[in-house]
């Protein structure tokens, strides 16, 4: 009987000390890199992806077209700012997402978030192609 309480002691002091970490770990402002996560429905998002326990997007950010731009100008838009006002991450289903990349530090779309968009981006959706 005291060695199987030895071990429920064990096992739960060994429980407490992970879920511990995972919300340490969560909470420690570590520099995450951003992702541009592009889903089945056409929207593309860019932000701090995590994996563990779901797949989420932190400091959400989003393409939108510019209605007030008559060239289809498009802006990024923070996603906190959505007309339905969501709040907190985005959850996502790995059934939607048809691919996913990390965003080079020195990113046109990283500098304008971290900025606080201070920076001008070219989103300009005209053709510049050169026709032969």
């Amino acid at each position: 009987m005291f060695k199987s309480n030895k071990i429920l002691f064990v096992g739960l002091i060994a429980v407490i000390i992970i879920l511990v970490g995972i919300l340490a770990w969560q909470k420690i402002k570590i520099s995450r890199p951003y992702y541009a996560v592009y889903l089945t429905t056409g929207d593309l998002y860019f932000g701090e992806l995590s994996r563990f326990p779901f797949l989420t997007l932190s400091n959400a950010w989003l393409i939108q077209r510019d209605p007030s731009s008559q060239t289809g100008e498009l802006k990024l838009t923070e996603f906190k700012n959505a007309f339905w006002s969501p709040a907190g991450t985005m959850r996502l289903s790995k059934y939607n997402i048809v691919w996913i990349a990390k965003l080079s530090k020195d990113s046109p779309v990283v500098k304008y978030i971290q900025q606080g968009n201070q920076l001008p981006v070219s989103t300009s959706t005209q053709d510049t192609s050169v026709q032969p």
